[in-house]
């Protein structure tokens, strides 16, 4: 099935919206949930996260065990760096979930 150039167009700028709001969805989360800010590349100690339940808990050490691995894979890279990534690979991801469930 081809699309014609206005299709085209139409799918890579819903695409385009798409990966933007779920990178400033996660970027949000991140910074006001997890205690990790790709803007300064500050971490918050993960007992200082009171307000977090078991389970997000957790999600917030997955996060951190994350950017340890990446940040022995890449010693020279910033923390900013780093978060910014976690953030593109989560946006990427999800996005091409949604993508496939809808092709189902």
């Amino acid at each position: 099935m081809a699309f014609d150039q206005a299709t085209r167009n139409r799918l890579q700028s819903f695409v385009s919206d798409a990966r933007e709001l779920l990178t400033e969805e996660f970027t949000r989360q991140l910074q006001n949930d997890y205690g990790l800010d790709p803007g300064s590349g500050k971490v918050t100690p993960l007992e200082k996260l009171a307000h977090l339940d078991d389970r997000r808990r957790e999600t917030a050490r997955i996060l951190r065990v994350t950017l340890e691995h990446y940040q022995a894979s890449n010693p020279a890279a910033s923390n900013e760096a780093l978060l910014e990534r976690i953030v593109r690979e989560q946006a990427f991801t999800v996005l091409n979930r949604l993508a496939a469930l809808r092709m189902a």
